[in-house]
């Protein structure tokens, strides 16, 4: 860390950015080694101290909701199929091929009469 903080150290431009908002602080930096530093207490936990059951039970109920949370992708024909037999969507796809459109309620949403 102090070679970082010299002005001889040609460090990159993210490290350089970082130095440069941390200049109007006072502080100072002490090096404890790793079991020391509480800091870094998650990446230092012992893996013995857990119940494999628990753990399993958790590992499976993640996988459950993983699997069951993704959304079911459709084909472009079950979209093409599912538009062929809505009746609005039918009625916006003639509109468009035609340039002519209903002034009706239902057709409102789908057209603009007015362009700013």
């Amino acid at each position: 860390m102090r070679k970082i903080f010299t002005s001889a150290h040609n460090a990159p431009a993210r490290i350089q950015n970082w130095v440069l908002k941390l200049q109007p602080y006072t502080f100072t930096v002490k090096y404890l080694p790793g079991p020391e530093n509480v800091a870094d207490i998650l990446s230092r936990t012992p893996l013995n101290d857990t119940d494999n059951a628990v753990c399993e039970m958790t590992e499976k109920y993640v996988n459950y909701i993983t699997t069951c949370s993704l959304p079911v992708a459709l084909t472009l024909d079950e979209v093409k199929q599912a538009s062929a037999t809505d009746q609005t969507l039918t009625k916006v796809r003639q509109c468009i091929q035609t340039d002519r459109w209903e002034k009706s309620d239902t057709m409102r949403p789908y057209y603009q009469s007015d362009v700013t």
